[in-house]
């Protein structure tokens, strides 16, 4: 006991206080809501994510994708996904879009070690898709994707 008592000091007490109050807090706001009490004006639906149905057409795996959009740069592809609060898919998202429906060129969110260049995933004559990379300011196509909830 005195070795911890000798440990103490104020910055530790007041830090587990602190704790210890934030966690209450927390627990006693996760008592007031009870469930279907919110609605109408109280719940702000511009700021929620998209959720994709688990029933969805543009869905593989746990991946939901956007009809193809027009050719565009990266910078432009990547700020229109954002305004939808969507983004651009991964290179492994990419693969599972494009393995699903044929997609030409897709950009991804990924960038090689040049800042100038970006990859993306096509789809070959075969069928099978491909990683390439790009220079960021050519225009290709583009999907956005959410992860369902």
């Amino acid at each position: 006991m005195q070795r911890i008592l000798s440990k103490l000091s104020f910055a530790n007490v007041i830090s587990l206080i602190a704790l210890f109050v934030a966690l209450g807090g927390a627990a006693y706001a996760g008592t007031q809501i009870k469930p279907n009490s919110l609605g109408g004006k109280q719940i702000n639906e511009a700021k929620l994510a998209p959720v994709c149905p688990k029933n969805a057409k543009q869905r593989t795996v746990d991946v939901c994708f956007t009809g193809h959009k027009a050719a565009q740069d990266w910078d432009v592809a990547e700020r229109d996904c954002a305004s939808r609060k969507l983004r651009m898919p991964s290179i492994a998202e990419a693969l599972l879009v494009t393995n699903k429906v044929t997609s030409g060129y897709i950009w991804t969110d990924e960038f090689t070690v040049s800042p100038n260049e970006r990859m993306i995933v096509r789809t070959d004559d075969s069928g099978f898709s491909r990683i390439a990379t790009i220079v960021k300011t050519t225009p290709h196509t583009y999907r956005c994707v959410s992860t369902p909830r």
